[in-house]
């Protein structure tokens, strides 16, 4: 059984209670304002931990990328670099919602997608870093992030036990501050897709804690994993499924995140010690 490891000074691991991300990404729309008021609803549903992405735009795309056209249903502009651009937040905005989420007592960290945003995140104090499913073969992002000596939670969607494989093998001592993610990279992901048993999978091929990250439309698959052994559940969050962008249409809104979190911990509480011994209390049923 692994030890349980420290998240921004929570500790998370077996026996602990599990650490609940709500998941913000780009759901602000690039908006300072919808940003906060999805740090309030994390807060008020009883989540321990808001997430955001950092993207520095030059450095992510090509430049034919950048210029593509795009005119999706879900777009912020006419080319996808200019999409991307406007659901960045500046390096003094996630300052401030740093400042804000630690002030009401939630943890902030952020997904880090390239070298030049895992420096941006050093200057703010990122205390957790997390690599994106598409990123766990990137193996100078990972090299980079070890290097901080921070904790880091690897979503492994799209990747096999190989690949999982080689991005540990650049973490020093990765039992110790590494968790693997079960993740279905298909928004929204379908239930029958979500295969909770892999968690299982991770956590005795590599002999480190895991978790869920879920794309699914549901509240029930992050309860289902927490039950299973998750020590992290991560969900996307959104003010409306009805806003424009890709992830909202996967994401809980305040109802289905407070429902989440309440079933998770009376689950939790439900579990007792494991112990069978014989309780007076059954003598007033």
């Amino acid at each position: 059984m692994q030890p349980a490891i420290s998240l921004n000074k929570r500790l998370i691991g077996p026996d602990q209670p599990c650490f609940v991300v709500a998941e913000i990404g780009q759901n602000h729309n690039g908006d300072g304002t919808t940003a906060r008021q999805l740090i309030d609803m994390a807060v008020s549903c009883g989540a321990d931990a808001v997430k955001f992405q950092k993207r520095d735009i030059p450095s992510d795309l090509t430049e034919e990328e950048y210029r593509r056209p795009y005119g999706a249903r879900n777009s912020f502009g006419e080319t996808y670099g200019q999409h991307r651009e406007a659901l960045e937040l500046t390096e003094e905005q996630h300052t401030e919602l740093k400042a804000y989420a630690e002030s009401t007592g939630i943890t902030y960290f952020c997904t880090a997608c390239d070298l030049p945003s895992v420096e941006a995140m050093e200057r703010i104090g990122n205390p957790i870093y997390k690599v994106a499913s598409r990123d766990l073969t990137n193996i100078p992002l990972i090299s980079r992030i070890a290097e901080t000596d921070k904790p880091i939670i690897l979503s492994t969607g799209m990747a096999g036990l190989e690949e999982i494989g080689e991005a540990l093998s650049v973490i020093p001592d990765y039992g110790s501050r590494t968790v693997l993610l079960q993740c279905v990279s298909e928004y929204p992901a379908q239930i029958k897709n979500m295969n909770l048993r892999a968690m299982q999978t991770l956590a005795t091929e590599f002999d480190i804690l895991v978790g869920l990250s879920d794309h699914s439309q549901e509240f029930i698959t992050g309860v289902a994993a927490a039950v299973l052994g998750a020590v992290i559940v991560e969900k996307h969050i959104t003010l409306s499924r009805n806003m424009i962008g890709s992830d909202h249409v996967g994401a809980l809104e305040k109802k289905g995140l407070n429902e989440m979190v309440r079933y998770i911990r009376l689950c939790e509480e439900a579990m007792g010690n494991g112990i069978k011994a014989y309780s007076p209390l059954a003598e007033t049923a």
